[in-house]
C-alpha cells in the first residue's frame, strides 16, 4: 500500500476533524496539530481554509458519483424490476455512507453549511449521476411526478438524498443499529416514501419478500 501524500493526510485529518466537532469548531491549525506538520504546509497545498474544506467534499462527491457512473441505465418495463434496481442501487449508496463513516459525516456537514451553497450546481457530482438516474428510472415505465415538474426533481433530490445520509448518520453515531434488520426497516421507509412522487399508488405495494421471490426467479433464468 503506497504511503498517503501530505494532501492527502491533510483532507483525512480535516474530515475526521470536522465530523467529531462540527464545521463551525474547525480551523486549520487543528489539521496541523493532528499530524504534526506545519501551518505553512497546509497553507501551500490548499491557500485558504475555504479551498480545504471544498477539496475534501470534492473527493467525497467524486466516489459516490463514480458507484454509479460506469453503470450501464438498465432496461425496465415494470414496477416490480424498477423496484429491484431502486432496491439494489440504494443499498449500495446507503452501504458506502456507513462504510465511510467520517467521511460521510464530513459530507453532510458541508453540505448543510453556507460553504457548500456557491457550488451546488457545478460540482455535485453526485446528483447528476445516481439521483439522475433513479429519476429517469421512473419516467422509464411511464410513472409521473404529482409535484409539478418545475418542482419535481428538486424535492425527489432531496428526499432520496438526504434522507437517506440521515439514516446513515444516525447508525454511523450508533443511535440506530447497523444490523440487516435495520437497513431493511430503514429501505421500506425510503420507498414508502416515494408514493409522494408518483401518481400511481401501486408503486408502494411491492414487499420486501416480493423483492427476494423476483430476485430469485431472475438468477434461475
Amino acid at each position: 500500500m503506497e504511503k498517503p501524500t501530505n494532501k492527502e493526510m491533510l483532507m483525512d485529518a480535516t474530515m475526521r476533524i470536522v465530523a467529531e466537532k462540527g464545521l463551525s469548531c474547525f480551523s486549520m491549525r487543528q489539521v496541523t496539530s493532528a499530524i504534526g506538520v506545519s501551518e505553512a504546509l497546509i497553507y501551500r497545498h490548499y491557500t485558504t481554509k475555504e479551498n480545504l474544506l471544498f477539496q475534501c467534499f470534492q473527493s467525497v462527491d467524486r466516489q459516490l458519483a463514480d458507484l454509479f457512473a460506469s453503470e450501464k441505465f438498465p432496461s425496465i418495463s415494470s414496477e416490480k424490476e424498477l423496484y429491484l434496481y431502486l432496491h439494489d442501487s440504494w443499498i449500495k449508496y446507503f452501504s458506502f455512507l456507513i462504510q465511510n463513516d467520517y467521511k460521510t459525516l464530513y459530507y453532510f456537514e458541508y453540505r448543510d453549511s453556507p460553504h457548500f451553497l456557491p457550488t451546488l450546481k457545478q460540482n455535485d457530482s453526485f446528483l447528476h449521476t445516481y439521483i439522475k438516474s433513479l429519476a429517469d428510472c421512473f419516467r422509464a415505465i411511464g410513472i409521473n411526478y404529482r409535484i409539478p415538474s418545475n418542482a419535481s426533481e428538486g424535492y425527489f433530490h432531496t428526499y432520496i438524498f438526504d434522507v437517506t445520509g440521515i439514516f446513515a448518520k444516525r447508525v454511523i453515531r450508533g443511535e440506530l443499529p447497523a444490523d440487516a434488520k435495520s437497513k431493511k426497516q430503514i429501505w421500506r421507509l425510503i420507498y414508502l416514501g416515494l408514493s409522494g412522487f408518483s401518481q400511481k399508488a401501486s408503486l408502494v405495494t411491492h414487499t420486501h419478500h416480493e423483492v427476494l421471490v423476483q430476485k430469485k426467479q431472475l438468477r434461475q433464468i
